[in-house]
């Protein structure tokens, strides 16, 4: 990894001159944006200020509750001293059950569902394994549903957002080894909703996507409230997986890109977005 955050070895494989896009196969650690602060083309994906602020998560959470529409509470902090004094005032703001997640990870590494004082302890133990910053999230009582988002925003007419799917996740929530190692989650497209709702989920996946000044692909990630059907933004992940059981090549399949085609489309998206734009 120390030379891929390298400037100079970075510039003697993708000399400026000759380099017009890459394709960003990163995955893990990898992904959380510091690589990107010093490369010099374009991406297929995401530019430079969206891969390093939305991979750093939870304040795109924020940022897409204050500009669109209402989220499940987020509560943060840095390197935690305190465990026991956290864990209290946690408790005391979001209420039971909390998820407890490390703020730079993917796949659900280091996730935890907890429900009391002590099973939230043993959670940031689990956190701060992956990561120095914790963000503690409000269980909300939902379907999770995902859209997958494509386009430019120097040409908001051209972004576009398919219907939502879904995953019936063979564990309590979707963890890391259901998603790659069980193998009993199933996917479900279009996600089991009403069309009237289908559709209002897919229109604010794209406003979301615009208003973080998203570049070249997302998966952004809702909630469909139980009992109200209130639709809530849950993140954007702006560096989706991409393996054969992925829900955005899934998404985008639906829609009529095969596996190559999607590909082609987000490279050639990455050419021929404006220079200097990002």
């Amino acid at each position: 990894m120390s030379k891929v955050l390298d400037k100079a070895f970075l510039e003697s494989v993708f000399p400026p001159e000759r380099t017009e896009a890459f394709f960003d196969a990163l995955f893990g650690g990898a992904e959380e944006g510091a690589y990107d602060i010093v490369l010099v083309c374009r991406s297929e994906g995401e530019g430079k200020a969206e891969l390093a602020f939305e991979l750093h998560q939870r304040p795109g959470k924020c940022l897409a509750c204050n500009l669109t529409y209402g989220l499940p509470q987020v509560f943060q902090r840095h390197p935690i001293l305190n465990v026991a004094g956290v864990a209290r005032a946690v408790a005391e703001k979001l209420g039971w059950p909390i998820f407890v997640k490390p703020a730079n990870a993917g796949s659900s590494v280091g996730i935890s569902k907890v429900a009391d004082r002590a099973a939230l302890e043993k959670g940031v133990e689990i956190a701060l394994r992956e990561d120095d910053k914790v963000v503690f999230e409000e269980f909300v009582d939902a379907q999770e549903v995902e859209c997958a988002a494509i386009g430019n925003p120097d040409d908001p007419s051209t972004v576009s957002t398919t219907r939502p799917g879904e995953i019936l996740a063979g564990a309590e929530f979707y963890t890391y080894d259901d998603k790659y190692k069980n193998g009993v989650s199933q996917t479900v497209i279009p996600a089991h909703l009403s069309e009237e709702k289908l559709d209002e989920v897919r229109a604010e996946a794209r406003k979301a996507y615009l208003a973080l000044g998203c570049s070249g692909l997302s998966r952004c990630d809702f909630f469909v409230e139980r009992g109200t059907g209130r639709v809530l933004c849950n993140e954007l992940n702006t560096l989706p997986g991409f393996t054969s059981i992925s829900m955005y090549p899934k998404l985008m399949e639906h829609e009529g890109y095969s596996y190559p085609a999607l590909v082609d489309k987000l490279l050639t998206l990455a050419v021929h977005r404006r220079k200097g734009a990002y």
